[in-house]
């Protein structure tokens, strides 16, 4: 990405991209279970229920419906906690912005619908000839209508190829398997000039006219250097370009040292470096891996095992190339700087190769889908179009080559230029175009011949776990995305002279106060530090050993491999005495002025507990007391109880006593009167 600045403001008035090395086969398949297609096929299925049924007929699809998206992971639905509908939103919001209008972002999706339906057709046959199946028309007619072809001219185009044979055309029928592997190369063909067409209309957007700029500052992205269980051609492009980044950074390292060390005016050997330019030439040399790629695609009847075999053949004796007996027979092994990678052939000369063919392209060139029609012209962007001050390799876990332009026309019919179809030269049936590889490498050496023009500053990116958690560390991933970068390399060449340097400031402020007695009299701040130096590396018999164990430059001191370490060792002690001695006075003021408080504390804690036992002796006194009152006092009550119930007795003998006589004198009486009543009656 190269972002431009007004030569006059220095302020930031726009941006261009150039791609490089895009994986189109991600289109098709993909590595493992755990790798998602491209996201904007996963965003798609997303969308709102009206937007899938204009695009894809029906409201209900699923990723999962598709092969070009089910073979990978098919079960994530969000990116970073961001769900694939509101992404959706925001890439439409972004086109809008861009200034791509509403009928060519319908199209643009209406072909990426498209290339999965054309996933979907299933060719049948056998070796001679093939054809789609009736019953698939449905299928058939859905993918044409997104791609605006139609459905009978794309029966015949898919399942037949043109050839020249002594000024003859002449029609053959392709096998099922060829015409299965036709389709996918158009699928990926298709997806590749979208993109290349898409970054076109962002750099028209985004970019100021070349002539304008004075200053730019360029973004190169790369992923790093790959290796997964299965390695196939991209890997191994991927690698290479990283092979070649890797030689320009082991180079600037050494030359910034080599400078820094000159500059300094110090007296240094000369230092040696581990080279990668035996794998380069491995690589890309006369008989390399790529050229050797190159002339098996050339061949009629070139095949992956046939470029294995001259591979081998050729580098049978070679250190960095090797096949052993524990491997795949279709594997090779190359040892990178990073470590050995051990390569699948499978489809390295079909991907090499990278040609469509011309009864493909005559059919996208009938499309009523304006953007194919645009794209699929022969005026389109190649790759490398772009100006050499554009440094960009957009590349992600994996990538394929092509570039995009990076001028913007006012509409999509003039963006690219139609040529008619009988001004297409053709070979056979394929058109000519130049090797994956032979672009890749061709655009590598542009790229490497523009960064060493500039300025470079690099630019490290850790990953420190698998798990995106600010809380792990995972050490061994740690350490092998550090090998793999190159920063092992980099940490030994900077460590084979003068590993470690300090400012003359620095160094002073650092170790100055080691000496007691030493002092800042002398008015040259190097002849200070050496002196220092002297003091504290001992007499002259023990200078003898460290003769070479530092040098005095004009604004820093370099130090060898355990000098440093030996001075830091000095430090350490008279900073761990200083930092008893300070441990020793700080904690006896802080403990005695502890004591003092805790003896405080103590003392009210004595008297409320001796305030808490008196007055418990005394509550426990008073019950007593009162317990023997009431005691005494119940005694008491009992006696003048005892002496009530004794009396009440008598008064109620007496009463008794005192009743049954007088019933016993008014029973005498009432007789007497009864009888004195009878004897008065008688008369």
């Amino acid at each position: 990405t190269q972002l431009q600045f007004d030569p006059i403001t220095n302020i930031l008035i726009g941006s261009r991209c150039v791609t490089y090395l895009l994986e189109k086969s991600r289109v098709i398949t993909q590595n493992d279970r755990k790798e998602r297609n491209y996201h904007i096929f996963h965003q798609m299925f997303a969308a709102f229920e009206t937007v899938k049924e204009k695009l894809f007929h029906v409201s209900t699809v699923t990723m999962r419906d598709f092969r070009y998206t089910s073979s990978g992971d098919s079960h994530t639905h969000s990116i970073e906690g961001v769900p694939d509908s509101t992404r959706y939103l925001q890439t439409m919001q972004a086109l809008d912005l861009l200034g791509i209008n509403e009928t060519d972002r319908f199209q643009l999706q209406c072909i990426l619908v498209g290339i999965l339906y054309l996933g979907q057709i299933i060719f049948y046959g056998d070796n001679d000839r093939s054809y789609i199946d009736p019953t698939q028309g449905d299928i058939t007619s859905k993918c044409c209508e997104l791609l605006g072809l139609e459905v009978h001219s794309f029966c015949e185009k898919t399942t037949v190829r043109t050839i020249d044979v002594a000024g003859e055309e002449m029609i053959v029928h392709l096998s099922r398997e060829q015409a299965t592997d036709a389709r996918d190369a158009l699928a990926k063909d298709i997806y590749e000039r979208l993109f290349l067409w898409l970054v076109n209309e962002i750099n028209g957007s985004t970019s100021k006219q070349e002539s304008l700029l004075e200053k730019t500052v360029s973004l190169l992205d790369i992923f790093g250097f790959e290796s997964f269980q299965t390695n196939r051609f991209e890997q191994l492009n991927i690698n290479y370009a990283n092979e070649k980044l890797q030689q320009k950074f082991v180079q600037d390292v050494f030359s910034s040292v080599q400078l820094e060390y000159q500059a300094e005016g110090l007296n240094w050997e000369m230092i040696t470096y581990k080279d990668n330019s035996d794998i380069l030439e491995l690589l890309e040399g006369k008989s390399g891996v790529f050229s050797l790629l190159n002339e098996e695609c050339n061949l009629p009847q070139g095949n992956d095992m046939k470029y294995l075999t001259k591979l081998l053949s050729y580098h049978q004796k070679s250190l960095y190339l090797t096949q052993t007996v524990h491997m795949s027979k279709d594997s090779f092994s190359v040892s990178h700087y990073a470590g050995k990678v051990t390569y699948s052939v499978i489809g390295f000369v079909e991907r090499n190769r990278d040609n469509l063919p011309l009864e493909m392209k005559t059919l996208m060139l009938t499309s009523t889908n304006d953007i194919i029609t645009a794209i699929f012209n022969d005026a389109r962007p190649r790759s490398g179009s772009g100006s050499d001050s554009m440094v960009s390799v957009a590349s992600t876990a994996i990538s394929s080559i092509d570039t995009a332009s990076a001028t913007r026309r006012p509409t999509l019919r003039r963006s690219i230029p139609v040529t008619p179809a009988n001004s297409v030269k053709k070979n056979s049936s394929y058109l000519k175009a130049e090797s994956v590889t032979t672009k890749f490498k061709s655009q590598l050496s542009s790229l490497m011949d523009t960064i060493s023009r500039t300025n470079v500053q690099y630019v490290r990116c850790i990953k420190p776990n698998s798990q995106k958690s600010s809380t792990l560390f995972d050490r061994l991933m740690v350490v092998e995305q550090l090998r793999c970068a190159g920063m092992i390399e980099a940490i030994r060449i900077s460590r084979a002279a003068y590993p470690y340097r300090l400012t003359h400031h620095e160094f002073i402020g650092r170790f100055g106060y080691l000496i007691r007695n030493h002092t800042n009299l002398l008015n040259s701040l190097p002849n200070r530090c050496e002196s220092l130096l002297k003091e504290l590396l001992g007499t002259q018999s023990q200078l003898e050993s460290f003769a070479k164990s530092y040098e005095v430059g004009k604004t820093r001191i370099y130090f060898t491999a355990g000098t440093l370490e030996m001075l830091e060792n000095v430090r350490g002690k008279l900073i761990r005495g200083h930092t008893l001695t300070i441990q020793k006075t700080y904690r006896r003021f802080y403990n005695r002025r502890r004591y003092l408080k805790t003896l405080g504390r103590i003392l009210v804690v004595q008297s409320v507990i001796r305030r808490y036992v008196i007055m418990k002796r005394y509550i426990y006194t008073l019950r007593r007391v009162i317990a023997v009152q009431s005691m005494a006092r119940r005694r008491s009550a009992i006696k003048l109880y005892k002496n009530m119930r004794i009396v009440n007795a008598i008064l109620q003998l007496q009463k008794f006593t005192r009743m049954k006589q007088a019933r016993k004198n008014f029973v005498s009486t009432y007789k007497k009167i009864i009888i004195i009543q009878s004897i008065v009656r008688t008369f």
